[in-house]
């Protein structure tokens, strides 16, 4: 499930007097190969223990592994493309929130700098849940004359959620419990915040898809969509089913 958070950074002790510093941060969605997702901070000027106010937007996807690097470079006053890198520090998001949401990470210096290896840094870096992503919202689902999939009974369905990530893939939000044959099956109800359903974003599309739990091995709460048969799917946005009537939306 994707959580929205927010990312800073906090330097101390630097080992000598920068003109002007900034702090590059970068996530990578499931190893070194993936897309990264960049922000840069705002310039610091002279001073020895920066905290850069700019914050990195991120979603914490506990079902991947996502790399947090920070890079820290030098510059002439607005001077970006000529930077100097000095140096960066790198874990992973579940780390740091795993940790209290703090941790203080030893610095990796570049080799081609010289600077005071000996001096304590303290590199802290944070990540708070953001504030303003509380908003919920209530959905309850049922189905009617679903196909039945099992050869010797009813089907057991479960219903999954799906929106697009920023790279395009399909991202699970929500999964139901299986309720064990039926045809008619009425889910409990779901209260789910927006950023996690939809980004904050009413019209974005959202898909629904309904599988038939295999059965065969573990218990219902280890589902395999690549096992487990496809009922039907439909789709819709979060702005459609809060214009719905006291009925609801019926879908084919």
């Amino acid at each position: 499930m994707e959580n929205p958070y927010k990312y800073s950074y906090i330097r101390k002790n630097i080992p000598k007097l920068l003109k002007a510093s900034y702090a590059k941060f970068s996530v990578s969605y499931g190893g070194y190969l993936h897309e990264k997702h960049v922000t840069e901070t705002e310039l610091v000027y002279n001073n020895l223990s920066p905290n850069y106010t700019t914050r990195l937007n991120l979603e914490y996807c506990f079902e991947e592994k996502q790399i947090i690097t920070t890079e820290i470079f030098e510059c002439d006053r607005e001077d970006r493309e000529n930077s100097v890198l000095l140096g960066y520090i790198q874990c992973t998001v579940g780390r740091v929130i795993h940790s209290g949401g703090e941790l203080i990470l030893p610095i990796t210096w570049n080799e081609d700098i010289q600077v005071d290896r000996n001096t304590s840094t303290e590199v802290v870096v944070c990540i708070r849940e953001d504030p303003f992503s509380k908003e919920n919202i209530f959905i309850k689902m049922n189905g009617a004359n679903l196909d039945k999939k099992d050869f010797f009974g009813k089907s057991d369905p479960y219903v999954i959620i799906y929106r697009r990530n920023e790279r395009g893939k399909l991202q699970k939000c929500y999964r139901s419990e299986v309720i064990k044959n039926t045809l008619f099956p009425d889910w409990k109800p779901i209260l789910i915040c927006l950023d996690r359903l939809c980004g904050g974003n009413i019209d974005c599309e959202l898909y629904f898809r309904c599988f038939d739990w295999d059965g065969a091995v573990g218990d219902s709460e280890d589902v395999d969509t690549e096992i487990d048969d496809l009922i039907g799917e439909f789709n819709t946005t979060v702005s459609r089913l809060l214009n719905s009537n006291e009925n609801g939306i019926e879908f084919s």
